[in-house]
């Protein structure tokens, strides 16, 4: 045809309908069931960052017009194999066997989540000024082939009201991250004195909420950028 063929741009509508579903491996790095014995903080902290962290990226998906992240929460709470540092005579699943159903249930439900996973978020709070050790045993329970070629996500957080709390853990997850395979993205969340930013909802309630949000975005814009880019990579590479 002598005439060019002129395309129209798609609707907001048919963006969203396009959008590709990103998994996103949610992984909470703490197994806390009480409160300390000197009060101060509640059962668990974690718990009112992760449903913020939900709640932010519902909002990021609402805005989104080129992919969802997809959450699939992995709480040490429901994977009691990687809390008993005795499981499989003390090795790891990728020592214990080549054959994943020989592994207890939970490990072999965290196999596969990791493999499959598009990228991974990672919520940790701050224990001696590093990362707790059942972020570190569960996430190393899984190797490092399984994260290799994604992206992560960090946010730290301290559930009391120094200035700083949270980002010397955050020092110590970036290269924990790296190393495994799954490079953490340049933005990252970190909320000192968790429990008064954030309500038992998850709802910020604290000083800086908008500054917050504006954090968070943008880090979930630079996780679901580059997941949606090597997502698109590993579809090319399987052709």
């Amino acid at each position: 045809s002598a005439y060019p063929i002129i395309l129209s741009p798609m609707s907001e509508h048919e963006q969203k309908v396009n959008k590709r579903s990103l998994k996103c491996v949610v992984f909470l790095g703490s197994a806390r069931q009480k409160a300390p014995f000197f009060g101060v903080l509640p059962n668990r902290t974690g718990d009112r960052v992760l449903a913020y962290v939900q709640a932010s990226v519902a909002t990021f998906n609402a805005s989104s017009t080129s992919a969802n992240l997809d959450l699939t929460i992995v709480d040490p709470l429901d994977f009691p194999s990687c809390t008993d540092l005795t499981i499989n005579n003390g090795n790891p699943t990728y020592y214990h066997t080549r054959d994943n159903s020989e592994l207890p249930a939970d490990l072999q439900k965290l196999v596969g989540l990791v493999d499959t996973a598009d990228c991974f978020l990672v919520i940790s709070p701050e224990y001696n000024h590093t990362i707790p050790p059942v972020l570190s045993a569960m996430m190393n329970q899984v190797g490092c082939s399984k994260y290799a070629n994604k992206v992560s996500g960090c946010i730290t957080y301290s559930g009391f009201s120094s200035a700083g709390g949270g980002t010397r853990a955050a020092v110590a997850l970036r290269p924990f991250l790296s190393e495994l395979g799954c490079l953490p993205v340049s933005k990252q969340v970190v909320i000192p004195d968790a429990n008064k930013a954030l309500n038992e909802k998850g709802e910020w309630v604290g000083e800086h909420k908008n500054g917050a949000a504006k954090v968070i975005a943008a880090m979930l814009d630079q996780l679901e950028y580059f997941s949606d880019a090597l997502a698109m990579k590993k579809e090319k590479m399987a052709k």
